[in-house]
Parts: structure tokens; sequence; C-alpha cells
């Protein structure tokens, strides 16, 4: 079970909470694995003030940065944060060849290597935005 404020921004009681007001079915099998995962998503592509970083956020804090932390939630449960390398293909790209006359593109990839980039989520860089470095306390107003 995770613990919050060392490896978990949230609960799966706040999580429950938020999922029931917007008719998203939770995942029990995985909410513990995803209440760190998307925790550990925050921490690995957002660079936040240290005072939203984990396992040295206050209560204060917390409850600021909480609402970002149901949506990483809410992403992770549907696939969206973390990468399924066994689902997709890719890596670093070894030859790319491109034929104009007949538009095909081949693009082969080096042996042992996977795809290394940061899922597209704009909902969630909006709601993070005010706690990363350089974003003053707009967080705090936003409250």
């Amino acid at each position: 079970m995770p613990t919050l404020k060392t490896d978990s921004y949230t609960t799966e009681a706040e999580y429950q909470v938020y999922s029931d007001a917007r008719g998203i079915t939770v995942n029990t099998d995985t909410i513990d694995a995803d209440l760190v995962l998307s925790a550990d998503f925050i921490n690995t592509y957002y660079n936040l003030a240290d005072e939203y970083k984990l396992p040295d956020i206050e209560d204060d804090e917390l409850a600021l940065i909480n609402k970002a932390a149901l949506k990483a939630v809410e992403l992770q449960q549907a696939g969206r944060l973390t990468i399924d390398f066994a689902a997709i293909s890719g890596g670093l790209v070894k030859r790319t060849f491109k034929k104009a006359d007949v538009l095909e593109k081949e693009i082969e990839y080096q042996d042992g290597t996977t795809p290394t980039y940061k899922p597209r989520v704009p909902e969630l860089d909006l709601l993070v935005r005010p706690f990363l470095v350089g974003g003053g306390n707009l967080g705090k107003r936003l409250v």
C-alpha cells in the first residue's frame, strides 16, 4: 500500500471520491501501483519546486498539488502515463528511408533499444504548471 507524502501524492480513498464524481471505474487490481507510478511520473517528467517534491512535501503543499495528482492517477489507470513497451515498437532510429514517388516510408530501429519520450498529457501539464520551478506562488493563488 502506498504511503502518502512518501511515494504518493494522494490516497486510494481520495481517488475513489474523484473517480465517482466523474463516473470513472477504478481498477482496484492496479490502484496501489498506479498511485505510486503516477507520483513517479510527476517527479520524473516535471521540474517541481522543492516544496512540492516527495518525500519532503508538507500538508499545505500536498493539498495544492492534489488536483494534479488525482488527474495523474486517472491517466495512469487509463494507460496514458507509463509506456507498455510490449505494445509499441520503436527505439533509437538506425535508418530512415523515404520514397517520394510512391509515398513510402520505412524506419529501422536499433536492436535492444526502446522509445524514450514523455507521453503527451496536456491536461496534466496545465495542472502541474503552477508547481514547477519558476512557477512562483501561482499555485497558492489558484486555491
